[in-house]
């Protein structure tokens, strides 16, 4: 795999990203953590690792669906290469509907994602080694359902979702408020959280 680096161009101005050279192991971690994006723009790949592992996207997916198949590659090939310098350039000022990223749909497609990324992990035999940083993932995962406004259908997607993280989720949940309420069935008063949390932001 070869990997650019790429300007990122935001609303305070632009910056260079993915210019840190990565071993493949510490790459995949980096990728798990969040911390470099999995998308396709900025990386070559050889077509003949794909063939030969039958590597492919989930046809359904419509967000992260590149992050599996990255991550898939990843493990399939055995050198990465990176050019510091940027050669594409992405403008962050353009985002999709928010509704649109709020729907359980969206949240589901996030979850058959990451279940695919555990699998591939898991058929590789490298579970024992990316445990942590896929622990991660699960939870900002997790978080992502009860960070804007809690559902009824939420509640029951985030109650369902990776039940093996156990105390490991409440103990590193960005959203402990909202965590240990819905541990404890309290929805409603998660919802009056929510609102009283969003009038003291916008007069922040």
């Amino acid at each position: 795999m070869a990997v650019c680096a790429y300007y990122e161009m935001g609303q305070n101005g632009s910056m260079i990203c993915c210019d840190t050279p990565y071993d493949k192991i510490s790459f995949i971690k980096a990728l798990l953590l969040a911390k470099e994006w999995g998308v396709l723009w900025n990386k070559l790949f050889k077509k003949k690792i794909v063939d030969d592992n039958s590597i492919s996207f989930i046809e359904h997916l419509h967000i992260w669906e590149d992050l599996a198949f990255v991550i898939e590659y990843l493990l399939a090939c055995s050198v990465i290469s990176f050019v510091k310098e940027p050669l594409y350039s992405y403008d962050r000022t353009i985002v999709g509907s928010l509704t649109k990223k709020d729907s359980i749909s969206y949240y589901k497609e996030i979850i058959d994602a990451v279940n695919k990324i555990e699998y591939v992990i898991s058929k590789y035999g490298y579970s024992d080694l990316f445990c942590k940083e896929l622990n991660n993932l699960k939870i900002l995962v997790k978080d992502g359902c009860i960070k804007r406004k809690i559902t009824k259908e939420k509640y029951h997607l985030w109650y369902s979702t990776f039940p093996e993280l156990g105390n490991e989720y409440f103990e590193n949940s960005t959203e402990k408020t909202g965590a240990y309420l819905l541990k404890y069935k309290m929805i409603g008063i998660l919802r009056l959280y929510q609102i009283i949390r969003n009038i003291y932001r916008k007069f922040l």
